[in-house]
């Protein structure tokens, strides 16, 4: 029988508590401001609208600190042979952009990239605005599952259409390092079935409701259950319809996935990103009533034995 439960039995005598003080000893590493900055080695996979392969963007991206406080972020950006001709091959040359901390808020200053950015707790972030010299108005997303790596991502658009859709990983510039990659399985069950971590909830004025420990069961390709969240997916086409909690529509870009749904008055939006040579998962789930964001969910999630380091 199908149970969330079940992952219990695959950590055995594992304490749960000691799951939960390891992973919450990542994100506490992740509070310093510091873990944001230096020279990262960054990997962006672009994904056209319905979700097809187009090429890679290798970035060499330095964050330096000035006196006053603020960032300079500075990007040097190649585009792979193979997306000449696409909208993400003209994303060339060295980028820079002013970044401005307020307390949970970022202040992107120009010139290159102007917005804003929103932190939800420790090592997670979106974000919003325009790159007037590429031309094109962004969404973006970064999760640090751990200090030595960045699960990165967004989209470009023409105002209200995308052009591509990011997802990247990253990690910190040391001697030997090498650009980051997706490799392996796309889907975290052809991994394992089950899956642990952490969940962060946090409502919509930014206050941090709890942090509480989640297991994941995943039912093959089908979809996949947490003990008060379960989506079900069945492809159609080119798109993917979801059941379970919400009712909507999904889809694939590699190693992520992306949907929309509905729950009653509450819409979600939310994106699943696959690290496999990470060994990471990770959810973000934005959930708004009336137009108004209510709850957004933060989970990071390790196959079960790993995280309890058996």
């Amino acid at each position: 029988m199908y149970k969330v439960g079940n992952v219990i039995n695959v950590i055995n005598v594992i304490n749960v508590i000691n799951v939960i003080n390891a992973l919450n000893a990542i994100y506490d590493k992740m509070t310093n401001q510091s873990a944001f900055r230096g020279a990262w080695l960054v990997s962006e996979y672009v994904y056209n609208s319905d979700g097809a392969f187009a090429g890679i963007v290798r970035q060499r991206r330095e964050l330096r600190r000035r006196q006053d406080g603020d960032l300079d972020v500075v990007q040097h950006c190649v585009p792979g042979p193979e997306l000449a001709g696409h909208p993400m091959g003209e994303f060339s040359g060295e980028r820079v952009f002013l970044l401005r901390t307020e307390g949970r808020f970022r202040r992107y200053l120009g010139p290159d990239v102007i917005g804003s950015g929103l932190g939800w707790g420790a090592g997670a972030l979106t974000g919003r605005g325009v790159w007037p010299r590429f031309g094109h108005n962004f969404t973006s997303f970064s999760v640090i599952p751990a200090p030595d790596r960045q699960i990165t991502g967004g989209q470009f658009f023409n105002a209200g259409e995308r052009i591509a859709n990011i997802m990247g990983l990253a990690v910190p510039e040391t001697d030997g390092a090498d650009y980051p990659t997706f490799e392996g399985p796309t889907w975290p069950a052809e991994m394992a079935s089950q899956w642990c971590g952490l969940r962060r909830r946090i409502d919509g004025s930014g206050a941090l409701l709890d942090e509480t420990f989640v297991a994941r069961d995943y039912d093959g390709s089908s979809g996949y259950r947490e003990p008060d969240f379960e989506v079900s997916l069945l492809a159609r086409g080119p798109r993917i319809e979801i059941g379970g909690t919400v009712m909507g529509i999904a889809k694939r870009s590699g190693w992520m996935i992306e949907g929309t749904g509905v729950a009653g008055p509450d819409m979600l939006e939310f994106f699943d990103v696959f690290d496999p040579l990470g060994g990471h998962v990770i959810s973000v789930r934005r959930w708004s009533r009336d137009e108004a964001l209510r709850l957004v969910e933060i989970v990071l999630l390790k196959e079960a034995r790993a995280a309890a380091g058996v």
